[in-house]
């Protein structure tokens, strides 16, 4: 009779043992996912107010993209890939583009922008940069540059 009591009461100890397991896992769930709303939420507001206070070469460029004037591809700014801002995208083609002052030039700058080319490019999207001294003054080539990297990637998204 003993041996009975002692088991049920192990049976019992693992049965509780597996109800808070699980619920520390929905627990944890729970807790996750409030952070990630949080999270989108403030980041979706940073990108909202970053698109009132862009550069004169994101306003030229965003004139010249918006409303699928640029090879009818359409494209957003200040468009959220967690946990990133970035300046452009275009997602037919999995295309990222960013714009770059000369605040990207520090060695700092330098390993973050090549530490978040990295994180995108390993989701499968390309990125290109172009310098703001580029867009405003140069316009024409960086515009020949990205229609080319645009024809590239719809012809290898073509069936």
């Amino acid at each position: 009779m003993g041996k009975i009591v002692v088991l049920s009461k192990e049976l019992q100890l693992l049965e509780w043992f597996r109800k808070t397991k699980k619920l520390l896992y929905c627990l944890k769930t729970t807790i996750k996912k409030i952070m990630n709303q949080k999270m989108n939420s403030q980041l979706l507001q940073f990108a909202k107010s970053m698109r009132h206070a862009a550069t004169d070469a994101e306003n030229l460029l965003w004139q010249l993209l918006r409303a699928k004037r640029f090879m009818e591809l359409k494209f957003r700014r200040q468009h959220v890939i967690k946990p990133y801002i970035v300046d452009f995208y275009c997602h037919e083609l999995g295309l990222v583009i960013e714009l770059d002052g000369s605040q990207h030039g520090t060695d700092d700058a330098i390993e973050y922008d090549a530490e978040r080319t990295k994180f995108l490019e390993a989701l499968g999207l390309t990125v290109v940069r172009y310098w703001n001294h580029d867009v405003l003054g140069n316009t024409e080539a960086v515009l020949r540059d990205l229609y080319n990297i645009c024809f590239e990637r719809l012809d290898k998204t073509s069936p």
